[in-house]
């Protein structure tokens, strides 16, 4: 029989014990090479040790040339239990299976085991059985078994089907393709799922989900340690797995968002030690617009400013809908999201900046903020709010909680206030004769803007309304001629003239530098 080796070769267990060489037949002495039963027993072999004086002293032993010590899978406090079963291949007479009878729980070394033939309790053993035990080593006896072993660094080689859920415990090489079954299609999802779990997904490799309308999935359960599970959208319509969702149980919760547009695939994995289910590959939001440097947009890009089937593109159609153009209305829906145009973010935003009175200088008026390249602008329009008590102006009462105020920008870290936009442009601030105390927020509103809306032109053609109110000088003469200076304005039409025109009414090029790119937005 060829040597065994519990930790390298075919792995024994408590109810059977790898096979010994031969079993005793009297008491021994537990060392030296000897004959037992007829055989001549060597370093290294297995020997059913049944018969010593002191039933403790019983047990599975291996032979060396001094001392024998007992086999490593029978000498542990979790190593036998009553009706343990061991096979002896050789001897005259002890040929055959034994089972170890004792008080479970059976302390090897303490308990006194009897080892009593087995042929009472198994009386037949399939040609099958007898030709796994006689396996000289491990990777026969998984041969034998049609089973793929791993227990350390090995390779996989040829087709393997795995029909129910496989632990790795080490390392896998795989020579070829790994395909995962266990295909789940439950039926489409019509409303919000919480602790989803669909019929057959807990033991599924691959989930296919559809929806009828942009749905949300709070959590999946069925998570166990290291579980690997590819989601595919087959419907048109988005699925919203949602991060972190007390609306379903915390083993079931995804720690990542996602949201699988229709036709886009997902892999997830379950990871027991933080009890979530984590996102190994997701892909990109249908409807995200990307800048590219290329002439050619990619293959999931479709370009802007156009209009595409409803049906072939529906996913994306579920998506955004007709907020870029509702098409021709029935069968195409526009895309033109902003090809030479620059994006903006729908909603309101604000620009805001907190002062303290120790920030404010009477003396100048002025006002100290952060850095003001390309903040604060003169003519913005602002809301002066006060937690404290506000500073003291002439006139009274200019800057009390919630006033509106005009910004003078005066430098890169300070600003001036006024009373109207006029004011602004002509630099006449509010006079601060007192800072007060406490901390002022300014607040700038921006403009609202909704999705999908669009704006804005390269050039404008100023009209006399929008120019700023400023007087110009002339040269005034009196009745009889004679020359009186310049004079910004005067009431009286017998004594006034009109100025040259002066300009070429073209349009102001209003266009901030650019660089062209080819942008698309993604459909798949």
């Amino acid at each position: 029989m060829a040597q065994t080796d519990r930790l390298t070769g075919l792995v024994g267990n408590a109810a059977v014990k790898v096979p010994c060489r031969v079993a005793t037949t009297a008491a021994i002495t537990l060392a030296g090479h000897q004959t037992i039963d007829g055989v001549l027993v060597i370093t290294g072999e297995r020997v059913l040790v049944k018969d010593q004086g002191d039933a403790e002293d019983n047990g599975i032993y291996v032979v060396d040339s001094g001392t024998w010590s007992r086999a490593k899978d029978c000498d542990g406090p979790y190593d036998l239990v009553k009706g343990s079963l061991v096979k002896v291949n050789a001897g005259a007479t002890g040929q055959g299976f034994y089972y170890a009878d004792a008080t479970d729980p059976i302390t090897i070394g303490t308990s006194e085991i009897t080892w009593a033939p087995a042929s009472t309790v198994l009386a037949v053993i399939s040609g099958f059985i007898q030709s796994l035990f006689d396996d000289a080593d491990a990777a026969t006896a998984r041969t034998t078994l049609g089973a793929v072993g791993l227990t350390g660094n090995e390779s996989v080689a040829g087709d393997k089907t795995f029909s129910a859920a496989v632990a790795f415990s080490a390392a896998v090489g795989m020579g070829g393709s790994v395909a995962v079954t266990g295909d789940v299609s439950p039926a489409q999802i019509t409303g919000n799922q919480d602790n989803y779990a669909p019929t057959g997904h807990a033991t599924a490799g691959v989930l296919r989900i559809s929806t009828d309308a942009r749905r949300t999935i709070s959590g999946l359960a069925g998570g166990a340690d290291g579980r690997l599970l590819t989601v595919h959208n087959v419907g048109t319509f988005p699925a919203v797995f949602a991060y972190e969702n007390t609306n379903s149980d915390a083993e079931n919760r995804f720690a990542f968002a996602v949201t699988l547009g229709g036709g886009q695939s997902m892999e997830m994995q379950y990871d027991a030690t933080a009890t979530r289910w984590r996102c190994k590959a997701k892909p990109e939001p249908l409807g995200t617009v990307k800048d590219f440097a290329g002439s050619t947009l990619p293959a999931d890009f479709l370009a802007l400013d156009q209009n595409v089937s409803r049906t072939t593109y529906a996913a994306l159609f579920n998506e955004i809908g007709t907020a870029f153009g509702a098409g021709d209305g029935a069968n195409t829906f526009g895309l033109y999201v902003g090809a030479g145009r620059a994006l903006i973010a729908a909603g309101t935003g604000t620009i805001t900046e907190e002062v303290t009175d120790a920030d404010i200088t009477t003396g100048t008026d002025s006002i100290a903020v952060d850095s003001n390249a390309d903040k604060w602008v003169t003519g913005m329009l602002a809301t002066w709010n006060v937690t404290g008590t506000p500073p003291t102006t002439n006139p009274a009462n200019l800057l009390d909680n919630a006033d509106t105020v005009y910004i003078v920008r005066t430098g890169a870290t300070s600003i001036k206030l006024a009373t109207t936009l006029e004011n602004a442009q002509n630099g006449t601030v509010i006079d601060i004769t007192a800072a007060g105390s406490g901390t002022f927020t300014l607040t700038h509103t921006l403009t609202a803007r909704t999705h999908g809306e669009r704006g804005g032109e390269e050039a404008h053609a100023e009209s006399s309304t929008e120019l700023l109110s400023h007087p110009h000088g002339i040269n005034k003469f009196t009745t009889d001629g004679t020359y009186s200076g310049v004079r910004g304005s005067d009431t009286n039409p017998a004594t006034t003239s009109n100025t040259n025109s002066a300009g070429g009414n073209a349009a102001a090029n209003i266009m901030q530098p650019f660089a062209v790119v080819t942008r698309g937005i993604r459909y798949v």
